[in-house]
């Protein structure tokens, strides 16, 4: 009879598995939500007003809140007029030029550098063309992703009178800080941090746009806003006092970036940017003196051939150099974490906007970015990626071409932010 009865419990218990795998348990759900409460708070400016050429300055005022940020954005009341129809190459997400984030403590969190040019880069290569749609009408962008056109804005006068538009433009697509799609930002690394955003000089070169002149932006910060359940906020506050175990660590990407200007037949780019986890690092090349809607339009290295060739250290990215456009788009979606079934459980970040580096429908669709991913597995698994020093650098080369560019470039690397109550120290 025991024999028995141990047969039964185990036939019991192996079927009480397998019901949940066949999903034909029947009991009540139980939660495990630790947030009380969530709410889009607003987070105002120094100013009021902004104009071309200046910098926004906020204090953010989240308070004891943890944050959630990719669905944290800045919302910008834009005055302008025009006396023609606007075109715009890309979006509103062109109008800063670079962006700084500062911890309470004065501890700089990020210092991204040309963030147009990033932000255009993330809109064409980390945005499905699904999600480029609900995008356009937020941010103001082009109907067709690196095409210049008509951007998607309710509200356009033309005839050179003032009128004003509403755009939302996410922080993800600056800030690591706010890409993080694993961990809340703690309020002890958000409350009272200092963010900058330098506006870009001019509407129509450095901008991208085409009879559209700037008067005016106000902007405000709208964040996503968690009250957390008091013992979980209790149990946290005590993690971040203790100073031994460095407090608690909010880990994120941010962007090294750099400009140069190669004479045409060759480039030759040392990133001198020392990173102890690299993820990707990618670039691209626009024509050397920017004119309107340029600026934005990312060139074939030679659509007549050449070739080319990351490295990092001694070890090359691939092995073989690269000799047309087809198989560096592929590298590209590689990079990107877009490639056709690359992984078997998609990143979040997944899909590509554009259909290749050159699309024959739209003749201004020039799309080019060089990139090569720096993660060690190729099966998605996290911080795999390689470290950078004074000697071990990395490097890209180009032969074959075909004019003098202006190149820019982007390594994306991880960051780790050790919060100890009022204090921060960032592991680079």
């Amino acid at each position: 009879m025991k024999h028995h009865s141990e047969s039964d419990t185990e036939t019991e218990n192996s079927v009480a598995q397998y019901r949940h795998l066949n999903n034909l348990v029947f009991a009540r759900p139980s939660s495990a939500n630790l947030i009380s409460e969530r709410t889009q708070k607003l987070s105002y400016p120094a100013s009021l007003t902004y104009t071309t050429a200046s910098t926004m300055q906020f204090v953010i005022n989240s308070g004891s809140e943890f944050v959630w940020g990719p669905s944290s954005y800045l919302k910008c009341r834009i005055g302008m007029s025009c006396a023609g129809a606007p075109i715009i190459n890309g979006s509103f997400l062109n109008l800063f030029s670079q962006i700084r984030l500062y911890h309470r403590s004065g501890e700089l969190l990020e210092q991204v550098f040309f963030s147009d040019i990033l932000a255009n880069i993330k809109l064409r290569y980390e945005t499905s063309f699904s999600d480029y749609v609900k995008l356009a009408p937020l941010i103001g962008a082009s109907p067709v992703p690196g095409v210049p056109g008509t951007p998607y804005l309710t509200g356009v006068v033309l005839g050179g009178a003032e009128f004003f538009v509403n755009v939302n433009l996410p922080l993800s697509f600056y800030l690591g800080v706010f890409d993080n799609h694993s961990q809340f930002i703690p309020s002890q690394l958000l409350a009272g941090a200092r963010l900058e955003l330098v506006i870009n000089t001019d509407s129509a070169v450095q901008m991208g746009m085409t009879n559209i002149n700037i008067t005016s932006i106000s902007p405000v910060l709208s964040l996503d806003c968690a009250k957390l359940y008091d013992e979980a906020s209790k149990q946290i506050l005590e993690e971040s006092a203790d100073v031994q175990e460095s407090g608690i660590q909010f880990t994120y990407n941010t962007f090294f970036a750099s400009q140069f200007k190669p004479a045409a037949g060759a480039i030759n780019i040392d990133v001198l940017q020392s990173a102890s986890l690299t993820e990707k690092v990618f670039l691209v090349n626009a024509i050397e003196t920017y004119a309107t809607t340029q600026k934005y339009k990312f060139l074939s290295l030679n659509p007549a051939g050449y070739s080319y060739q990351f490295r990092i250290g001694s070890h090359y990215l691939p092995i073989y150099a690269i000799q047309d456009d087809t198989e560096a788009f592929n590298m590209a979606q590689i990079a990107f974490n877009g490639a056709y079934n690359q992984y078997s459980r998609p990143p979040s970040h997944t899909g590509i906007s554009v259909n290749g580096f050159y699309n024959d429908a739209h003749e201004d669709a020039i799309n080019c970015v060089y990139a090569t991913s720096l993660e060690k597995s190729a099966s998605n698994v996290a911080l795999s990626g390689q470290p950078t020093n004074n000697s071990r650098l990395i490097n890209f080369s180009a032969q074959g071409t075909a004019v003098a560019f202006t190149t820019t470039i982007f390594l994306e690397y991880v960051r780790v932010a050790n919060c100890m109550l009022d204090s921060c120290v960032v592991d680079r």
